[in-house]
């Protein structure tokens, strides 16, 4: 009987590492990509890059995926995401609403969330947590379809704090209001990003952070629920976690933030 136990556990191994290596072997992922400061952008005119791809196209070699990259604003990936179109997309956070259609990766980094106003107006304003501003008349820049986190989610739905939120398309759009006047201050979910994309507009010396702390987000690949294998994602989380161990997650994006 031990014989034929040892046997049956075999052919269900076999038939389980068959199973994953056929799906791997026909693995195309379609990439959904925004400009996003030094994690996707594209240099010399054509070529796309940035932190997130390179990391992205070293864990879909490791799992034995191809990618093919689409663009489009952050609105429109979640709408393809949840229809299937779109297979992946990269520095995203997790959330309720989000997990009906995707699933997430283990994380692979954490981002800074802070809040920018123009330099040397930190003085006039009185912020101790981001429930203060509910009620005052400090209009808060964000990102539409951007997550920042449960707490900021609740914020929202209370009328008095919601109507201070001024939501704008991209960060360049966010940080032009900002230098304008036409927002009192801008809400990053990624610090890295906001200084990346102040210094590509030449105002990095325009704006300065306001000193609040505030908490940062673990940031992960999301996969489309309706068109991504489960096994597929999971084999993405081994490729993340010995990259993170052997110190390679860490020198790509070292890369980029010089």
């Amino acid at each position: 009987m031990r014989w034929m136990w040892r046997s049956i556990v075999a052919m269900a191994l076999t038939a389980v590492v068959t199973g994953a290596s056929a799906a791997r072997a026909d693995c195309t992922l379609v990439l959904g990509w925004e400009p996003y400061a030094v994690y996707t952008f594209v240099k010399r005119g054509s070529i796309l890059t940035g932190a997130d791809i390179e990391l992205i196209r070293a864990a879909a070699e490791e799992v034995g995926c191809t990618l093919q990259y689409r663009e489009y604003g952050w609105h429109r990936i979640l709408e393809q995401l949840k229809e299937g179109r779109v297979d992946v997309a990269t520095s995203a956070t997790r959330s309720h609403e989000r997990e009906r259609y995707a699933t997430f990766s283990v994380p692979y980094r954490r981002a800074e969330m802070a809040i920018y106003v123009r330099r040397g107006e930190s003085g006039r304003f009185n912020i101790p947590s981001l429930h203060a501003l509910a009620g005052t008349d400090f209009r808060l820049g964000t990102i539409g379809g951007y997550e920042y986190g449960a707490p900021f989610s609740g914020l929202v739905l209370d009328p008095a704090f919601g109507d201070r939120v001024r939501p704008a398309a991209t960060y360049k759009a966010a940080l032009r209001r900002l230098v304008d006047g036409r927002i009192d201050g801008f809400l990053t979910e990624d610090i890295g990003v906001m200084v990346a994309e102040a210094r590509a507009l030449g105002i990095e010396a325009e704006v300065e952070r306001y000193p609040l702390a505030l908490p940062g987000q673990e940031i992960r690949f999301m996969f489309s629920r309706a068109s991504v294998d489960p096994a597929i994602v999971a084999a993405f989380d081994d490729s993340l976690t010995r990259m993170k161990a052997d110190g390679r997650i860490r020198a790509i994006i070292d890369k980029f933030l010089k």
